[in-house]
């Protein structure tokens, strides 16, 4: 991998993806409730501050971009580049694109009149980070190197 596809999967892109979402956050706060959906359990939703919610989810992204970034580049320098820690790099850095898109999604389903703020919004959400992990885990697949095989000692 060269340092150029290095610079731009590893940091461009996650923080491109942090800018979106903190801009988007800024030009939606005004539309925004007093409080949006974090849990939903047996006592019904629980609501907490868009900030405290969307500040939360953007710490787990950037946890989880700098553990990709880090495994990543310490498999590579280490010459460990086979399927396992391969997949170890993408499940962390499709997980911090998919809470991204949890952000997001956790902002747009809030929009909307105060009533209507239920479990739902949550829901959509994680319907997002699902299909967002899967369709992050497919583009890293094939952006990231291809895994050395390992070859088997008897």
């Amino acid at each position: 991998m060269s340092s150029r596809q290095k610079i731009i999967i590893l940091l461009i892109a996650p923080i491109a993806s942090l800018a979106a979402l903190g801009t988007l956050y800024l030009l939606l706060t005004p539309e925004l409730p007093q409080g949006i959906v974090r849990h939903v359990g047996a006592q019904g939703p629980g609501y907490s501050p868009p900030g405290l919610v969307i500040g939360s989810m953007a710490v787990i992204s950037l946890f989880c971009f700098s553990i990709g970034a880090w495994t990543c580049l310490d498999f590579t320098s280490l010459g460990h580049w086979y399927p396992g820690p391969k997949s170890i790099v993408v499940c962390f850095l499709a997980g911090g694109y998919a809470v991204i898109v949890l952000a997001i999604t956790t902002l747009f389903s809030s929009l909307g009149p105060a009533i209507a703020l239920d479990a739902s919004s949550l829901g959509y959400g994680l319907l997002a980070l699902i299909l967002a992990f899967a369709a992050a885990s497919m583009v890293l697949v094939r952006a990231l190197p291809r895994a050395k095989e390992e070859l088997l000692e008897n």
